[in-house]
């Protein structure tokens, strides 16, 4: 058990520290767009490239025109001129390219797909109610106390 719990907290703490310094994101597929190799619910890892390694075919996300929602679709057209560099994106699903049209990338970077996590992302958002969260802090305190009175049984 404690063996779990060591695991699991190295997971988390890793997962944490990766996003926060920059060297990865994790966000839940909430449509279906991207399918059949991308699903609703599926947990997708990003990574930052910089804009210059950027080729078609590869799966971005970005935020569109005018949104504050992240989309994340697959670059049909790429064209770099001296005034930036500008994708096309297209769900693979979809029968047409965004309604965007072609998109001004700003910045040096751009978050690119990595991997897939399937059906992971169900858990994240089950997770991420009020009433869970609360649930999974006081299953972590009532492990760790619980570890801590064994600890002190023990030694009695």
């Amino acid at each position: 058990m404690n063996t779990l719990l060591v695991i699991v907290v190295l997971a988390v703490g890793l997962g944490v520290s990766g996003s926060a310094l920059g060297w990865w994101r994790a966000e839940t597929v909430l449509s279906g767009s991207m399918r059949p190799g991308i699903n609703p619910g599926d947990v997708e890892i990003l990574v930052s490239e910089p804009v210059t390694a950027l080729h078609l075919g590869q799966i971005v996300a970005f935020y569109p025109p005018h949104e504050t929602f992240t989309v994340t679709h697959r670059v049909v057209a790429l064209q770099r001129t001296s005034t930036g560099t500008y994708i096309t994106t297209k769900g693979d699903a979809n029968d047409a390219d965004d309604p965007w049209g072609r998109i001004r990338i700003l910045g040096s970077h751009v978050w690119v797909v990595q991997a897939v996590i399937p059906k992971v992302g169900y858990v994240t958002v089950w997770a991420r109610t009020p009433i869970v969260r609360l649930l999974i802090a006081l299953f972590v305190v009532a492990l760790a106390c619980g570890m801590a009175i064994r600890r002190i049984w023990r030694r009695a």
